[in-house]
């Protein structure tokens, strides 16, 4: 089910897939329809077969992108020991439920951001409008300081710029490395605060991909009682817990290694 060129079409149109070794065979893509996948997907993909019945179309085609790039989740599962369902869900959830052909704010598979808006930011600009113009206000509400970037601070990944940050995460395989170090990040920092280890459980992992950066993770925490369980409830790990087995499907069954 590989990837078919050129990419970022979705429509039904006559194209050709990379199989194996150079060979290629044409054939007719399917259409999941004009705002069914989000963007990111990059290709149309060939239908695929699967155990699990009335998967829509959108479904499918996000099911062929992550046996397409199984390899790479199962690369970051081994070295970050992190759960590949949980780096798939997270893109899985994007693709289907966030469904945007373009964004500003985030790039690439799992749509990490490049910025985050700031209302501390947003309300001193604006009592400052006068001296520094709309777009100065404008400047002071965007934070730059988001998950991507603090996992890089805290050592799971190199240091990029704003600029190489973007274009790593605007490719599969960066976006998905990024992805597994972020969740590597917050299975750390439960650890260290006095929780359960997470890197098993996609539920909370993908609740706070969704919702927290690193620091607002550690905050919290320190404001919960050590060892209290930790659980879900935003709509990415609710969509992650009832697919499961979609997702099984997509990149197989967690085979996380032990701690060295």
């Amino acid at each position: 089910m590989g990837q078919l060129t050129p990419p970022g079409v979705l429509d039904r149109a006559l194209r050709f897939v990379d199989l194996f070794g150079g060979t290629t065979v044409g054939g007719y893509t399917p259409r999941p329809g004009p705002t069914d996948v989000s963007g990111e997907i990059g290709a149309c993909y060939f239908e695929p077969s699967s155990p699990l019945r009335d998967l829509t179309p959108a479904q499918r085609q996000v099911l062929a992108w992550l046996r397409a790039y199984r390899p790479e989740i199962e690369q970051a599962e081994r070295g970050l020991r992190i759960d590949r369902q949980a780096i798939a869900g997270a893109i899985a959830w994007e693709m289907l439920k966030n469904v945007w052909r373009q964004s500003l704010r985030s790039v690439g598979p799992g749509k990490v951001h490049l910025w985050n808006y700031s209302v501390t930011g947003a309300l001193r600009g604006l009592r400052h409008v006068g001296a520094f113009g709309l777009l100065g206000a404008i400047s002071r509400a965007i934070d730059t300081d988001t998950l991507a970037k603090q996992t890089e601070d805290a050592g799971y990944l190199p240091a990029q710029t704003f600029e190489s940050r973007a274009a790593l995460l605007a490719t599969p395989e960066g976006a998905i490395r990024y992805i597994g170090a972020i969740m590597a990040a917050v299975a750390d920092i439960a650890v260290r605060e006095g929780f359960e280890d997470i890197r098993g459980n996609p539920v909370v992992l993908t609740n706070v991909y969704q919702g927290k950066t690193l620091a607002t993770w550690e905050q919290h925490l320190r404001g919960k009682p050590a060892g209290a369980p930790l659980t879900g409830g935003n709509p990415m790990d609710i969509w992650v817990a009832a697919h499961l087995r979609f997702l099984e499907d997509g990149v197989g069954r967690p085979r996380i290694p032990p701690a060295p």
